[in-house]
């Protein structure tokens, strides 16, 4: 599965890059109305529907595992960090979904519709941007979640990590 992801992310890169060969600067996405749409849907949509899917299979799983438990009178229930791996899960893929489908909707209803989008560009790459702030916010997520991602986060922030050895450290 990691294979075949690398692989249609690259041969996906490599499809945009030559696009860029003797061509404006503009993105090759917003270019081709056919190619924006079919972009959007295998790098948005396609993704969005199968980690909704995969995340519901996930819930379910957890709650029957509690009801299971609750069943059996066992007092503790889930454990905390199955608690916490589902909530940081969650907080992953809202947060992904909320960045990116501004702009990927955007996107899609300005190859139909371009008259009407050519005013709002700048909406469009503030979208883009908030896309782009996912990248930044999951980190932040991982630190609030983990503490041992906290520690490391705030070694390398400080620049503790440059400054003795920091390959035994205990986080």
């Amino acid at each position: 599965m990691i294979v075949i992801s690398w692989s249609l992310a690259t041969a996906f890169a490599c499809v945009l890059v030559s696009g860029e060969r003797g061509r404006e600067t503009r993105c090759a996405i917003t270019r081709s109305s056919k190619f924006s749409v079919v972009a959007v849907v295998f790098v948005f949509y396609i993704p969005a529907v199968v980690m909704f899917a995969l995340y519901s299979k996930i819930l379910l799983a957890v709650r029957k595992q509690a009801r299971s438990i609750q069943s059996a009178n066992v007092p503790e229930g889930v454990s905390k960090p199955e608690r916490k791996a589902t909530f940081m899960l969650a907080m992953v893929i809202c947060v992904f979904l909320i960045s990116w489908a501004p702009f990927c909707i955007s996107i899609t209803f300005w190859q139909f519709y371009p008259v009407l989008w050519k005013p709002l560009l700048p909406m469009l790459e503030t979208f883009k941007f908030l896309g782009w702030l996912n990248s930044m916010l999951n980190p932040l997520i991982y630190s609030y979640s983990h503490s041992w991602f906290r520690s490391a986060f705030r070694v390398m922030l400080t620049g503790e990590i440059f400054t003795g050895p920091h390959a035994n450290t205990r986080l």
